[in-house]
């Protein structure tokens, strides 16, 4: 059965690169424009991992991982995002839900080698 992958990012590139990178991988992706869409796509569906920017309108990604620690602790999140603040930093380094931190620009190779080894394919 396919590993679910659910992109949570504003920047629509961004969302339909992360959602060819993993569908080529051989992974089940869905993307999510803002923290809120995602959190509701997150608590309706079931996905195995999140990727989560954090600057986002609506619900940011501080918000939408704080809701997730209640309704869906055992879900994992990827940051992938442009600028994070100290203080931003340390709310996302203190949730049992972020397993890393990547800022953009990326690198696909580490991406895909953090969630393949999240999903134990390493």
């Amino acid at each position: 059965m396919s590993k679910k992958i659910l992109v949570i990012d504003d920047d629509s590139a961004i969302n339909d690169l992360l959602k060819l990178i993993f569908t080529r991988e051989g992974y089940e992706t869905d993307t999510a424009s803002d923290g809120q869409i995602g959190f509701e796509k997150a608590v309706t569906d079931h996905y195995d991992l999140v990727t989560m920017d954090i600057k986002m309108p609506n619900w940011n990604g501080i918000e939408a991982i704080g809701s997730l620690e209640i309704v869906r602790p055992e879900l994992k999140v990827i940051v992938v995002s442009g600028f994070i603040d100290e203080h931003e930093n340390d709310m996302i380094a203190d949730s049992p839900l972020v397993i890393d931190i990547l800022k953009k620009p990326f690198n696909v190779a580490d991406l895909i080698a953090i969630v393949k080894k999240q999903f134990g394919e390493d």
